[in-house]
């Protein structure tokens, strides 16, 4: 296909994605995207073309639900793209904002849409599968974005922490904006309180294992421990004779 070819095909995209939004704001919970996308996906001489651009059409029609708070409808979006195995989180819209978005601001309206859903193991998919992307010199992102991955991941930790699982509680915080790669500037000690709560949550249970990586973490990363937590970690492992690691978070 000829790059003017490609692009007259981009721009009749552009208006199948207007055309599976028109006249959607009303009750009803059909999704015409859904129907498309299996409908388009049976063709034996479906292409990796044809399913990116469908995801696009995908991110389109996501953004379109969301701006409309129509949380339920995204959701059948989403769970679409997933069940035809297309990674939506590395591309972008066809039209409107969602054509310029940033992968940051894509991947956190696709997590908000699944916790608004009532998804938390969606909301986190999609995180792992963006590999937490925040903000790269590939794919720059504004403060806004930022902040909304921020209250997104804390959202989403607590939400962890008081069902009691702490392993994704700490990898939630451990994506928090600042420990990685990103180009903003974040003080991660700010956090302190955010780590200390699953600190002492993980050493009232005895989850000893997990109470030792979270302060070795929070050490590493030069973020404030309560220091009755520490001293209640040590005294913890120590009657469990884990001595070496109590001699390790006593030093």
């Amino acid at each position: 296909m000829s790059c003017e070819n490609f692009a007259d095909f981009q721009r009749f995209c552009t208006c199948i994605a207007e055309t599976l939004t028109k006249d959607c704001k009303d009750e009803r919970p059909s999704v015409p995207f859904c129907e498309f996308a299996e409908t388009v996906t049976k063709d034996p001489q479906n292409s990796e073309v044809d399913k990116a651009l469908l995801g696009r059409i995908g991110i389109s029609v996501m953004y379109f639900y969301y701006k409309l708070l129509q949380w339920s409808k995204g959701r059948k979006v989403l769970d679409k793209l997933y069940e035809l195995k297309i990674h939506f989180t590395s591309l972008k819209g066809l039209t409107g904002p969602e054509k310029l978005a940033p992968r940051c601001q894509i991947v956190n309206i696709a997590a908000e849409i699944f916790l608004k859903s009532g998804s938390l193991d969606g909301a986190i998919w999609v995180l792992r599968d963006s590999e937490w992307i925040i903000s790269t010199p590939l794919w720059p992102c504004d403060r806004l974005d930022v902040l909304n991955r921020y209250n997104l991941l804390c959202t989403i930790a607590h939400e962890f922490l008081a069902k009691s699982l702490y392993r994704q509680t700490f990898e939630a915080l451990q994506n928090l904006p600042g420990f990685q790669n990103s180009q903003e500037t974040v003080e991660v000690s700010q956090y302190s309180l955010l780590f200390n709560k699953l600190l002492d949550a993980c050493i009232e249970s005895n989850s000893l294992g997990m109470s030792s990586s979270v302060a070795e973490f929070m050490i590493s990363k030069s973020i404030p421990i309560d220091f009755s937590f520490l001293r209640r970690l040590i005294t913890s492992l120590g009657r469990s004779c884990l001595w070496l690691k109590a001699r390790a978070h006593y030093k």
